[in-house]
């Protein structure tokens, strides 16, 4: 066990050791390595630094275990524990996992119960009791062939559970894509393609098509299928208002609210819920963009 920092700064505040991109440049001093809260540790401090680098690199470590946003800074080149937490990824040094600092937990004393799960899964990470991550096939902005391929997919197996989920743009009042899936095979339907110029940011070249892919939308809604969502209302709520009335048949788990039934002192959000009971990376590092989120997140 070993701290980022061997010195402590004074009143234990890192800002002392630090200066921004301009500061460091009219100084005469470029910036080095990657920026912590937005800022530049000062030259003085890397040799800090390099010296538990130097430390981690000799050791070898079969996992390393970050605790806090400090220590993952040092893995990653980034302190946002929130978006790593819980979830293994892989560093210079080896596998790695992050999970609270001691003393965050001593003054929010609910996050135990969360970092107590993140070690758990440690041990059964070592000890290769933890299952490997889920092998998927995904239809990422298909061709009508490849919607009609996983909707009899899923019909032909009626008993396979399908998880229902939406992303909307609260800013143009809309859904963006709907998707369904089993642990092992998913489509993603789009409506709205970010990249495109403006003005033909529509994913189907006509009207024509965009409502024959929201009547795809609602062949897979009344799928017989059991199904579940994360904040189910959130979703139901803007298929019903959007261009077609589309109501989901068949029986919903909600996995928020199952979560809030077990432990109602934990968050219930997607990314918290992953972490805990997958093995799976984060996907909240594959997001280039956070302009656009959901309600529940």
């Amino acid at each position: 066990m070993t701290n980022v920092f061997q010195l402590r700064p004074s009143n234990n505040d890192l800002a002392t050791w630090t200066a921004n991109r301009t500061e460091l440049k009219k100084s005469g001093v470029p910036p080095r390595g990657s920026p912590i809260n937005k800022r530049f540790l000062l030259p003085e401090y890397w040799p800090q630094v390099e010296a538990t680098q130097k430390l981690l690199s000799n050791l070898q470590p079969d996992l390393v275990i970050a605790l806090g946003g400090k220590a993952l800074w040092l893995l990653t080149g980034d302190d946002r524990i929130s978006l790593f937490r819980g979830t293994f990824f892989q560093t210079r040094y080896g596998t790695a996992l992050a999970t609270f600092h001691p003393a965050a937990i001593l003054r929010e004393y609910k996050m135990l119960p969360i970092a107590a799960m993140d070690l758990k899964k440690v041990r059964h990470h070592l000890s290769g009791t933890l299952p490997p991550p889920i092998k998927r096939r995904l239809y990422l902005n298909p061709t009508e062939q490849e919607i009609a391929y996983v909707y009899w997919e899923f019909a032909t197996h009626p008993s396979w559970q399908l998880g229902v989920d939406i992303e909307t743009a609260p800013s143009l009042a809309q859904i963006t894509t709907v998707s369904f899936s089993t642990p092992s095979l998913g489509i993603c339907i789009p409506f709205w393609d970010h990249k495109a110029p403006v003005g033909r940011r529509n994913y189907w070249p006509s009207v024509a098509d965009e409502v024959n892919a929201w009547e795809w939308v609602r062949k897979f809604a009344q799928l017989p299928n059991p199904k579940a969502l994360q904040n189910g209302p959130y979703d139901m709520q803007y298929l019903m208002d959007g261009p077609l009335d589309i109501r989901l048949a068949g029986r919903y788990d909600d996995t928020s609210l199952m979560q809030h039934t077990y432990q109602p002192e934990l968050r219930k959000d997607l990314g918290t819920l992953g972490s805990l009971y997958l093995n799976e990376p984060s996907w909240k590092q594959m997001r280039t963009s956070s302009k656009e989120v959901k309600a529940d997140e």
